[in-house]
């Protein structure tokens, strides 16, 4: 009696089971199935995240990931105003995020650098340079030099303000990058200079904004 006994509730612990089973399984196969996609996907996502392309809008701003070892993204132009280059003195330019000198000094070292031409009489004149990441990306440099009331200086110029940190200057100069390019007759050889030189604040220059990832 004792072992007719004990296989019956075997019996029925087994037909509770497959009850539980029943009115659970797809509950317990859903969850399970849906966490392991998340986990693959995380898995997969972060094996593939450095391979993703990174252009990033914030606003009206465009951003490229260049491939730079910091993860600073350049803003891909100029800041614009309508149809317009925005150009701002120092003092209103530094209230946006604009380059610091290490930020310019890796878009330097880390980038390769090209031109774009227009002809002008028997030479070819300077319109953009182009800075091109390691991974292959572009921002982009349009010449156009210092904007003044009634006037533009150094048009043949790529130049934006620099943000110097603790800057302790007491006289009206900051900082600033100037590209620009000699031009050579009837070649496109010139000789490209990029330099942190500075310029009055109250000069105003076109905006260039940079952002981490």
């Amino acid at each position: 009696m004792y072992i007719i006994k004990k296989k019956k509730n075997m019996e029925d612990l087994r037909k509770l089971s497959f009850d539980y089973a029943e009115k659970n399984a797809s509950e317990i196969l859903v969850n399970a199935v849906a966490k392991a996609y998340e986990d693959g996907y995380r898995d997969g996502y972060r094996a593939r995240e450095s391979e993703l392309p990174v252009n990033i809008l914030d606003g009206t701003t465009e951003y490229v990931d260049l491939g730079l070892p910091s993860g600073t993204l350049w803003s891909k132009n100029y800041e614009r105003e309508g149809d317009d280059l925005k150009c701002l003195p120092y003092d209103t330019a530094i209230t946006y995020n604009i380059p610091t000198r290490d930020q310019w000094n890796e878009l330097y070292e880390n980038c390769d650098w090209d031109f774009l031409y227009i002809p002008f009489g028997n030479i070819s004149k300077l319109k953009e340079v182009i800075c091109i990441g390691p991974n292959g990306k572009s921002i982009h440099f349009p010449v156009f030099g210092i904007k003044k009331p009634s006037m533009r200086e150094k048009e043949r110029h790529c130049m934006f303000w620099i943000n110097e940190l603790n800057c302790v200057n007491n006289n009206h100069g900051r900082k600033c990058v100037d590209m620009r390019k000699t031009d050579f007759i009837d070649d496109k050889k010139g000789i490209f200079k990029a330099e942190v030189n500075e310029v009055f604040s109250g000069h105003m220059l076109p905006l260039r904004l940079v952002r981490h990832r």
